[in-house]
């Protein structure tokens, strides 16, 4: 595992917060959540915080699909205890950015993800609006504004 910056660890770096609950159809047969599980949590809590912070895609207006995507699993996840996921913007490119999400179960870190968000616009890559970019600034990682759905 690479090394991460110790803010990625730290759910007060993270201005949108959701709470997730696993299913029992999550786990393998060690009774972890699985791998792909886990990616189809981070997307619920991408998907919630997309609607809080207004960039819920609005084709063919806007939207951002993913380019790429890292999972870092860091501990075992089960069930049923709840995750807690954070969820900030990284660095702003000229035409994306990257999303960070943290996932905490019982307060322990069990995933670092890092996913790297294309703006599109009529379909097509589209470079990110002055205004996209303003909007952008209160959920960048280490924001402190708190958001719950």
């Amino acid at each position: 595992m690479s090394r991460h910056d110790p803010a990625l660890f730290q759910l007060a770096s993270y201005p949108h917060h959701t709470e997730l609950l696993p299913r029992s159809a999550d786990l393998d047969s060690f009774r972890h959540i699985n791998n792909a599980a886990m990616a189809a949590l981070l997307e619920e809590a991408r998907s919630r915080f997309e609607r809080v912070s207004g960039f819920e895609a609005q084709p063919p207006a806007f939207g951002s699909v993913i380019a790429s995507m890292t999972i870092d699993f860091l501990a075992e996840a089960g069930y049923p205890a709840p995750l807690l996921v954070g969820t900030a913007i990284g660095e702003v490119g000229r035409t994306s950015f990257v999303q960070h999400q943290l996932v905490l179960q019982e307060g322990q870190p069990v995933a670092l993800s890092r996913a790297t968000m294309v703006n599109v616009v009529g379909g097509t890559k589209a470079p990110l609006t002055e205004d996209r970019r303003i909007a952008l600034q209160p959920w960048l990682l280490g924001a402190s504004a708190e958001v719950q759905p």
